[in-house]
């Protein structure tokens, strides 16, 4: 597949559609459609973030695991060597609660750009949610030192795993609520922030 590069019309689109979004949460059925169309216009030659959106809006709940594979695999086709599709990929495994298959595709994702801050984010999400405290928040500490700081989705995880370990050894249980919570507000954010998450190796 070929890569379409920056496109100022597909930019425009999908800054377009993140307001409608973003107006109105429920549009999402309609984001998607209107990102179908552009792609089913352009044969299939777009920018690999028109791709990772449509993807962005599966882990939103329109539609299944397949659809989700299939979008997020033309993103990886078109643009390989960026982490940011590898991580969407962690997300949905972890989203089903497949904690090592997320931290699996998160490792991935660092052997591409070993600092790319929002890969361990979302590697210390898979890490907190199988209990391996120590790794977990060395992991959330490097993404919020490398640019994490300034996400309320990152600080809110933080938070909670201030909450959970609360020391070296003392452990509490996450609330029943944190997974969901945590995924979903990094999905939304995600989608929101694609244009300044993404990030190419520089040669």
């Amino acid at each position: 597949m070929r890569d379409a590069g920056n496109d100022p019309y597909a930019n425009l689109l999908a800054e377009t559609e993140l307001k409608r979004l973003q107006k109105n949460p429920s549009s999402i059925s309609v984001v998607r459609s209107n990102l179908e169309d552009f792609v089913e216009q352009r044969n299939g030659i777009v920018p690999a973030d028109i791709y990772g959106r449509i993807a962005l809006l599966d882990l939103m709940g329109t539609t299944n695991q397949d659809s989700f594979e299939k979008d997020i695999q033309k993103a990886i086709d078109t643009d390989p060597k960026d982490p940011f599709y590898y991580i969407l990929w962690a997300l949905y495994k972890e989203s089903v609660y497949d904690h090592y298959g997320a931290e699996a595709m998160a490792d991935q994702a660092l052997r591409l750009d070993g600092r790319h801050w929002p890969t361990y984010y979302v590697r210390s999400i898979a890490k907190g949610f199988r209990n391996s405290t120590r790794k977990t928040m060395a992991d959330c500490d490097t993404a919020i030192k490398r640019g994490g700081r300034n996400y309320s989705y990152v600080l809110a995880y933080r938070a909670r795993l201030e909450r959970v370990f609360a020391g070296r050894h003392d452990y509490v249980d996450f609330e029943p609520n944190d997974h969901d919570d945590t995924i979903n507000s990094t999905i939304n954010g995600f989608y929101r922030d694609v244009a300044q998450l993404k990030r190419k190796i520089k040669k």
